[in-house]
């Protein structure tokens, strides 16, 4: 099957990256001929077309949907694929000007850009993107949300009762995968005896992360339980932003100096030896208005792959990243003492067993979930052939 991938680069230093590297890479392993229209090339193995813009350029941007469209149709022609697979959320606004030709299309929804009319300001622009997103939804054939969270704030936000049910129908809840040779399941999942105890945090130092939540609980454990902890953040950031310095201030002000370090990006070697390290992965991600969403959450499933137990939001897609009370907990991120007790429970009582975190990690392998994604391509392509042959 012949395969073309829409997203903005395969350097897996995001959502987007990420999910379709892992993608393609399992599914060019299982004999697919797998091609990749990107911004940016990059080292991947994979037959790649640098011909498109940065996503957010394409929101309310018609003129330059259909610019890039028209080299697409060109690549298009030449492939002849079955499949065309649109994993950068944005990139569905060219859907309106490409000739398909008997391609069949499939966009994956991750959390904020799943509907973007309302991530806009200007009432023209938010007109002009809902009358696109209006048309892929109707055009698309399947789609595939990346959590049950993501899915229900996609149908909540479309614009009518006729719309939703419409993509009710062709909507696939198919959960993130982990690439289990990237963070091998650890043999012997047990228990850590740490004194000062790891917490840990992965992803960018911004607001929808919920990380100055974090820091208000983490003041309320040390005040209430123990200072016996350290809170390792690690991610990009920069240390001149608002956000930043109210975290900054904010550990000064609760005198959090001694128990938070900003490490910023490490290497994944590095990264996997923090995980083993940990005794709790804390990342209670927040939903900014609907403006900004965490549709999943990779990392918990990186933390549990390690024995490691997680807290996540419920204001979020974590809740099909963690089972709660089996492989962490889910909290609520505006209830500083409601984390500190959870915090307690995990690091001092330790209910969680590292063989269950390690467990669901397995279940979660991203093999299995390529063979999902490939079930839906697969029947796509049988309607195809049965209306060929009619």
């Amino acid at each position: 099957m012949k395969i073309v991938f829409l997203v903005n680069h395969l350097n897996a230093t995001d959502g987007w990256s990420r999910y379709t590297l892992d993608l393609a890479t399992n599914l060019q392993a299982q004999g697919h001929e797998v091609h990749c229209l990107v911004n940016k090339k990059s080292a991947a193995d994979f037959i790649q077309y640098d011909i498109l813009g940065s996503p957010l350029r394409y929101l309310a941007n018609p003129f330059l949907s259909f610019t890039t469209a028209l080299k697409i149709n060109k690549i298009i022609a030449k492939i002849k694929p079955d499949i065309i697979h649109i994993t950068t959320e944005t990139y569905a606004t060219f859907l309106p000007f490409i000739k398909l030709k008997s391609a069949k299309t499939v966009l994956t929804v991750h959390g904020t850009y799943a509907y973007q009319p309302h991530l806009l300001a200007n009432p023209f622009k938010r007109w002009i993107s809902s009358m696109f997103t209006n048309y892929l939804y109707q055009k698309v054939d399947r789609v595939i949300a990346v959590s049950h969270y993501t899915k229900d704030h996609l149908l909540k936000n479309l614009p009518t009762s006729h719309l939703s049910d419409l993509v009710s129908k062709k909507i696939t809840v198919i959960t993130n995968g982990l690439d289990l040779s990237s963070f091998p399941p650890t043999s012997s999942a047990v228990e850590k005896n740490h004194v000062v105890k790891n917490i840990l945090f992965v992803g960018g130092v911004k607001s929808g992360k919920g990380i100055l939540e974090t820091l208000a609980g983490l003041a309320d454990y040390k005040n209430n339980f123990s200072d016996q902890f350290q809170f390792t953040i690690v991610g990009s950031f920069d240390s001149q932003s608002k956000y930043y310095l109210s975290l900054k201030d904010f550990i000064a002000e609760e005198k959090l100096n001694a128990h938070v370090v900003f490490l910023g990006r490490i290497s994944d070697a590095e990264l996997l030896s923090h995980y083993q390290s940990a005794d709790l992965f804390l990342m209670p991600s927040l939903n900014i208005d609907g403006k900004w969403i965490e549709g999943f959450g990779l990392v918990y499933l990186e933390a549990a792959s390690q024995g490691v137990p997680c807290l996540g939001s419920t204001e979020s897609g974590a809740s099909d990243a963690i089972i709660d009370g089996q492989t962490g907990y889910l909290i609520n991120a505006h209830n500083p003492a409601g984390m500190a007790e959870k915090l307690d429970l995990i690091l001092n009582k330790r209910p969680i067993k590292p063989e269950d975190c390690v467990a669901w990690a397995v279940k979660n392998d991203i093999k299995l979930k390529v063979g999902e994604v490939e079930d839906i391509y697969n029947k796509l392509s049988s309607k195809l052939q049965e209306t060929s042959s009619k």
